[in-house]
């Protein structure tokens, strides 16, 4: 089967908004996934369960772990 160069055109376009709208999906997890791990050791940090970390500090924690953290 032999495409035309403008169905090809196509056919990549929407396969670059599929890419697009699935990073898209991916940062919207890690972001819900890091917020979620905020939640947990908040909880455990209020019980007393955890120590009190300082922003850098718990910035640290969340990188080792594997969340793109960025310093605001």
């Amino acid at each position: 089967m032999q495409l035309s160069l403008t169905t090809e055109h196509v056919l990549l376009s929407k396969n670059r908004i599929l890419e697009n709208m699935l990073d898209e999906l991916a940062e919207r997890e890690q972001d819900r996934l890091a917020a979620q791990r905020v939640d947990e050791v908040m909880m455990r940090v209020r019980n007393g369960e955890e120590k009190t970390y300082t922003a850098e500090e718990f910035a640290e924690l969340m990188r080792v772990e594997g969340y793109d953290v960025h310093n605001c």
